[in-house]
């Protein structure tokens, strides 16, 4: 049986998101062989990443999983990096420096999305993409 819901509870809970605002969390990397700094934004911020493509396909989804990470990680955002590199694009940045392993930038995009709640929301709408895209053809 489900407890009733109290101010106090929805009090605490208030105190608790305002204590888990800007959060750190880390990221194993298997490709770069040690852990990446994440750290929490605004749900705003990742929503708006999520809608600034009207784009389907791999091209669009890797380009937004890069977003994401470039808002999420730190490290992606020195200049010095972006510089030793060679990208104009700061997005670029995050593929050449998992040398192109889609998987990986796949895995770190998807720890961000579950931070917020979306890992598995994005597996499902992938899924039903792909569903939608047989039928057509």
């Amino acid at each position: 049986m489900a407890k009733n819901i109290t101010l106090e509870t929805l009090l605490a809970r208030k105190q608790q998101s305002e204590n888990d605002k800007m959060k750190v969390f880390l990221f194993n990397s298997e490709v770069l062989g040690g852990n990446i700094e994440i750290v929490k934004q605004k749900a705003r911020d990742i929503m708006k990443i999520m809608d600034s493509s009207d784009e389907r396909g791999m091209e669009a989804s890797n380009e937004m999983n890069c977003k994401i990470i470039l808002k999420h990680c730190p490290i992606f955002r020195e200049k010095e990096l972006q510089t030793a590199y060679g990208v104009a694009e700061p997005h670029e940045l995050v593929i050449k420096v998992f040398d192109e392993n889609l998987g990986e930038i796949g895995k770190l995009a998807e720890k961000i999305l579950g931070i917020y709640g979306l890992a598995d929301e994005k597996k499902k709408s992938n899924l039903i993409e792909e569903e939608v895209e047989e039928i057509k053809n």
